[in-house]
């Protein structure tokens, strides 16, 4: 048994399958954690969080100052340095609640506290501060700016228990200002490692913090957190509101930060989402009623104390995003690199293009289903590599398709017709051009006396060759202009076909527009080859067109064969160029390519006609150039004079023909057999058909 060998395009194919697999998985570990699976987390998490299992409230409250704080006494129309006494008596509520440890994202640079000022003003705050401090529940926050750290007070560290219970603040965003990933440990200005304000808090709480930097896990909306407004609480607390407090802070981590519509506000990673929490949450005191935080957490930033409150449930939850190797990752897009790849060698593009829309829509379902269980795949990765692939795949095949075209037209362009060419290098088309039943319209082109001529240049025979290949170029290159197929040249003539291989459903127009190209063009070639001093007589031509159904294929034998047209309505096509021997005319149509004309083209019917191997007969049309002086009235009568032919008016019509034949040839056909037509010796079964 002969062993199969792949084909050098298959084998060109499967070099570009192998390169760009092997491409892809190098390239895959350069892009490994970096932007673009920074925008797979934004892009996944608007679905992933819809499917995200559900998972319990995590202990944790964040009391804020919001909107309302402002507005409200006493802080309305108090500068905010003076505010230390009224969150001093929350601090304290909180702090008799139980709370486990309380993260201070709060920063009070100065004070009141001072000589000069009001000495004493913040002894309130400072000691609340002591005591959460001395039991170790209490982190101050402090900021890195440009220009340096913006801690509090020095006092305010003192009391908390210095820079122990002291924590940075700051947010690390990426490189587009999207705050996805959280600092686990952060550096002081002594050089020590400490943890990070979010992990201290988790530490003191009982967890075990990460001991290196995470994802923040984003798909639970924050305003589903328990929030209170800072200015609620002061108000249950001056009520003595105790159990209140007891119930919503007992054993819990509290985050006090402020929760405004300018200030202190970042990207994160729940910039697109369009998933919306409750729009209320409960209010520490029934009496101040339930206040309205969703909006605070809407739009495509939040407040900061929110993103600290989502790496404390982040980290108590254990649901930090984690990235898959990067040679898995490598493996995963190669791969579906080479899957598509070869997909599209063997799909159109259309195809191809339609298989990846379905594609990228289910990647992003599969990205987005491993992220609600915390692993990130690499979806953009995945779907750019395969958009890649797309393009650098129907780019070389769109260059080796036109390399074969090329090289079929260069090899079978001398001996086919174009159009058959253009099928055979085609290969989205059928080449096989297999045998149907088809409606074309056959036009038989011929020489006038183009046997007279070849007998006047016997002796000339490269003369003979050059007329007739100059006559026979221009008429096909004409038939070929007007969207018809040269089916072959007989000798002194060809054969055309309009509606195959290609449809054409306006198949008769085209073949008669291309009939009146044809006389008008060999004319101008008459009128240069006289101008040129040429020996050779001008010439003339004949065509026969009809129209109808026929059987185009391929006919001959397993070895060669041609495309070509059959049935009797070509042999039809072909007897009515010889009928123009009769008439004297140019170009002859059949009745059915005469229907099938629209209003305008000048034709006139010439009568009817029993043609050689045919017993029925047919009609017979001339067609007159639309830029001729046509002669409406000799049109006339020549209709008239065949009127009264049909009707037995036998003198009557064979004396309008007598006066037409003068200017008109057709009129001639019908004088003839003017001796054995009278009245007399009509037969009944006579009716006026001419034999060819």
């Amino acid at each position: 048994m002969a062993q199969k060998t792949l084909s050098s395009r298959q084998w060109m194919s499967w070099r570009l399958v192998v390169a760009l697999g092997l491409l892809t998985m190098l390239y895959a570990p350069l892009t490994h954690e970096g932007q673009l699976q920074r925008w797979d987390i934004d892009f996944t998490l608007p679905l992933a969080e819809f499917i995200a299992p559900q998972r319990p409230a995590p202990p944790l409250a964040v009391v804020v100052i919001d909107e309302k704080t402002y507005r409200h006494a006493p802080f309305l129309q108090t500068p905010q340095v003076a505010w230390t006494p009224f969150i001093a008596e929350v601090l304290q509520a909180i702090d008799a609640a139980g709370a486990r440890v309380v993260g201070m994202d709060l920063i009070y640079p100065t004070t009141l506290d001072r000589p000069g000022l009001v000495p004493g003003y913040d002894r309130p705050f400072l000691n609340a501060l002591h005591h959460l401090g001395q039991s170790g529940r209490l982190i101050l926050g402090y900021g890195q700016a440009a220009n340096g750290p913006i801690s509090p007070f020095q006092g305010q560290i003192i009391a908390a228990g210095g820079n122990a219970n002291l924590r940075s603040i700051n947010l690390l965003p990426d490189r587009d200002g999207v705050v996805r990933r959280y600092l686990a440990s952060v550096p002081t200005d002594t050089g020590q490692v400490v943890t990070s304000f979010a992990a201290e808090l988790v530490r003191r709480f009982g967890a075990a913090p990460p001991d290196k930097d995470f994802l923040v896990d984003f798909s639970r909306n924050p305003a589903s957190l328990p929030i209170y407004s800072l200015t609620d609480l002061l108000e249950c607390s001056r009520g003595g509101n105790v159990d209140a407090f007891k119930q919503k802070f007992d054993g819990r981590i509290v985050l006090v930060g402020s929760a405004l519509d300018v200030e202190d506000r970042h990207q994160t990673s729940r910039r697109f989402s369009f998933k919306r929490a409750a729009a209320t949450v409960e209010s520490a005191c029934p009496e101040s009623g339930p206040q309205d935080f969703a909006s605070l957490m809407n739009g495509r930033s939040i407040p900061g104390v929110f993103v600290h409150s989502a790496a404390v449930e982040t980290m108590l939850a254990g649901t930090a995003l984690r990235i898959i190797p990067a040679w898995i990752d490598a493996l995963l897009i190669g791969g579906a690199v080479v899957l598509v790849t070869l997909l599209f060698l063997r799909q159109s593009p259309l195809r191809g293009a339609a298989f990846a829309a379905v594609a990228l829509p289910v990647l992003y379902a599969v990205g987005a289903l491993s992220m609600s269980r915390g692993l990130l795949l690499p979806f953009s990765e995945t779907g750019l590599a395969i958009a890649a692939a797309y393009v650098v795949t129907y780019a070389y095949r769109f260059v080796r398709e036109q390399e074969i075209r090329d090289r079929i037209t260069l090899h079978f362009g001398r001996y086919l017709s174009p159009v058959i060419v253009e099928r055979l290098a085609d290969r989205r088309r059928d080449a096989r051009l297999d045998g149907e039943i088809r409606a074309v319209t056959i036009a038989f082109f011929d020489i006038k006396d183009f046997t007279t001529l070849s007998e006047q240049l016997q002796h000339a025979p490269k003369e003979l060759l050059d007329i007739a290949n100059t006559y026979l170029g221009c008429i096909a290159d004409t038939i070929q202009q007007h969207r018809g197929y040269v089916d072959k040249y007989l000798g002194d003539g060809l054969m055309a076909i309009w509606g195959a291989p290609d449809n054409d459903p306006d198949a008769a127009v085209h073949a008669v527009d291309a009939a009146l190209a044809c006389q008008r063009r060999v004319e101008e070639l008459n009128h240069s080859r006289a101008l040129s001093g040429a020996n050779a007589p001008s010439l003339q031509f004949r065509v026969g067109i009809n129209s109808g159904s026929a059987l185009v294929g391929n006919v001959g034998s397993r070895d060669r064969v041609n495309y070509t047209a059959l049935g009797d309505m070509v042999n039809l096509a072909s007897r009515l160029e010889g009928v123009n021997k009769i008439f004297g005319t140019s170009i002859i149509i059949g009745e059915a390519t005469r229907r099938q004309l629209p209003r305008g083209y000048i034709t006139r019917r010439l009568g009817r006609i029993i043609v050689k191997g045919k017993e029925h007969r047919v009609r017979a049309y001339e067609v007159r150039d639309h830029a001729a002086n046509d002669d409406h009235l000799q049109r006339l009568r020549f209709r008239n004079a065949l009127a009264a032919y049909y009707r037995r008016r036998i003198a009557e019509a064979l004396a309008a023909f007598e006066d037409l034949s003068r200017t008109d040839p057709a009129a001639k056909a019908y004088l003839k057999n003017r001796s054995s037509l009278t009245p007399k010796n009509l037969p009944p079964e006579w009716d006026g058909s001419l034999h060819q």
